[in-house]
């Protein structure tokens, strides 16, 4: 009888070890495919040149984002918000002047795909010459934003945080932009609304930009 309970133990602990194994198996294959299959968004490329006067103190830069989707799945609501960081200072706080951040809507990519993605921005006159004579050019910050079309990723909304900066030049005899990518973060979020938009001061202190929140222009390299 003794026997009978050991090889009794034994097979149920094999059943047992063999149940936790497939477990971690199956977590771990899940793991891999909702990895394989995430959708990666990437700007591989930035343009940017002057493009004229909207008003007497305004100047427009046009750009042209090209942007990819590296990961294995379709993106659902991709989309690019942009800001020229501009802060001031009153009763209430720091504020961001004129306007936070601006989003706009992207033509959503399969795997591989890849798009030209156009949009213009304006800024202040004076705060671009500010922003020119102190650092050499201007800050830009972008948060590309997305969801997948595979289910393994329901509930998920993905960001590419970057910082960029542009420094002016002539071309042609047309002033363009040099831009120069000095920070990026990646970010997972659970279950936010399409309608919440990024919050301006965490993006640029996640980016480790901290200095624009206070109205320091300096170069970050």
């Amino acid at each position: 009888m003794q026997t009978n309970k050991k090889k009794s133990s034994k097979v149920k602990e094999f059943f047992k070890s063999t149940f936790f194994l497939t477990l971690i198996g199956m977590f771990a294959a899940l793991y891999a495919y909702q990895y394989h299959m995430q959708p990666e968004i990437n700007i591989l490329g930035i343009e940017a040149q002057y493009a004229r006067s909207t008003r007497e103190d305004n100047m427009r830069i046009d750009f042209s984002f090209k942007i990819k989707n590296e990961g294995g799945s379709k993106t659902k609501n991709l989309t690019l918000y942009s800001v020229f960081p501009k802060w001031a200072i009153n009763q209430q706080g720091i504020t961001v002047k004129p306007y936070d951040f601006v989003y706009s809507d992207v033509t959503n990519l399969r795997e591989n795909g890849e798009e030209p993605f156009e949009i213009y921005k304006d800024i202040n006159t004076d705060d671009f010459i500010q922003s020119t004579n102190t650092a050499q050019g201007i800050y830009l910050v972008v948060v590309l934003r997305w969801q997948s079309d595979n289910y393994a990723h329901w509930g998920r909304t993905f960001e590419n945080h970057m910082l960029l900066f542009l420094r002016p030049s002539m071309k042609d005899n047309k002033m363009v932009f040099q831009v120069q990518q000095m920070e990026q973060r990646n970010y997972t979020h659970w279950f936010i609304k399409a309608e919440d938009r990024p919050d301006v001061f965490k993006v640029v202190e996640g980016l480790g930009a901290a200095k624009l929140l206070y109205g320091d222009i300096s170069r970050f390299d």
